[in-house]
């Protein structure tokens, strides 16, 4: 069956700063790191509705949740103006964009698709406009709160795994207003960040390991009962090539305090390992759900050789399907060696 064909819409949730819209992204590039899909706690909402705020920048942010606390999911997007793919003979003057939409998800932390029994809280939002081409912009989730379970923040440590969509609904002249197009369209519960430039999602989790000890997370993988065929996939680790510089890796896992971050000496990805529950720990695992199963993975990082409080690497978990085509899914970590104990 044929990829469906790639939306780059006027609207983008950019995948990475300088995103013009450009789908589909390489299967190769991590799209599951997202930094402009966030879930904020209620009373530091209006830290985020500047977007040029810099809490934006601020990447330990809007990643972990609490027991207590009452969360919104909050999106910066931007209107391109134009479309990257118009039809042939259209007019693709760049225009203002009105009544904008925001679906969003929380599902567990995840390395796959996700499933609709896995929604954790479910999210809607709306700008009325008008969003001027090349303008950022902020969508603030307005309905109920969502606050996790007790049981929701421990299965997963507190990360969890934000999906959004957004589209414009067509509006029409009138009162001395121009109309608008429409732009994008309800997702229905499914996002492709790599095909459409109106979906993204942020599945990252920063982990500060105890410098000698083994650290466990857990990752759901679970097929949505809709499917009609079984998943056969394959579930690995890609490393994460970060830079040397500690400023900039800084920017990746957030400020530590006076704890000197630096790359490590030895291979630390070598040794983390996925295992399915059977108990036999791999770096690279076969597995077959059928439609409505639902596997909870163990991530476990050990201690390796040459290991240096400041250390900081990243891995990628990748879910191909069998054949190693396409991606599934996949969740980011970044680990940082701390003195301390770990969270």
């Amino acid at each position: 069956m044929a990829d469906p064909t790639p939306v780059g819409g006027r609207l983008i949730i950019p995948y990475k700063a300088g995103d013009d819209g450009t789908r589909p992204i390489a299967s190769d590039v991590a799209v599951w790191d997202g930094p402009n899909v966030r879930v904020v706690p209620i009373e530091r909402l209006e830290q985020y509705r500047d977007p040029t705020a810099a809490i934006w920048n601020d990447p330990t942010d809007g990643n972990r949740v609490e027991v207590g606390k009452f969360y919104q999911l909050v999106v910066r997007a931007t209107n391109r103006g134009d479309l990257l793919y118009p039809p042939p003979g259209a007019d693709n003057t760049p225009t203002d964009l009105k009544q904008i939409n925001l679906e969003g998800w929380v599902l567990g932390f995840n390395a796959g698709a996700g499933a609709l029994t896995d929604r954790l809280a479910v999210f809607a939002g709306f700008e009325s406009g008008p969003i001027k081409p090349h303008q950022d912009f902020v969508l603030v989730s307005n309905n109920n709160p969502w606050q996790p379970t007790a049981k929701e923040v421990s299965d997963y440590n507190g990360h969890v795994c934000a999906q959004a969509n957004i589209y414009a609904q067509e509006t029409f002249a009138g009162d001395g207003a121009d109309g608008t197009p429409p732009d994008g369209q309800q997702s229905g519960f499914t996002v492709f960040p790599y095909r459409d430039s109106h979906h993204a999602q942020r599945n990252l989790q920063i982990v500060a390991a105890t410098v000698n000890t083994t650290v466990a997370r857990n990752l759901l993988l679970a097929v949505p009962a809709t499917d009609r065929c079984p998943l056969e996939a394959n579930v690995a680790f890609r490393e994460v090539e970060l830079p040397d510089d500690p400023a900039e890796l800084r920017k990746l896992v957030g400020d530590f305090g006076d704890l000197e971050l630096r790359t490590p000496c030895g291979d630390p990805v070598d040794k983390v390992t996925v295992d399915a529950g059977d108990g036999c720990p791999t770096d690279d695992l076969d597995i077959e759900l059928k439609p409505g199963d639902r596997k909870l993975l163990k991530i476990t990082i050990p201690q390796y050789h040459e290991q240096r409080v400041g250390d900081v690497f990243g891995f990628d978990v990748v879910t191909t399907y069998h054949d190693g085509a396409k991606v599934y899914g996949g969740a980011r970590f970044y680990v940082v060696v701390t003195p301390g104990l770990g969270v």
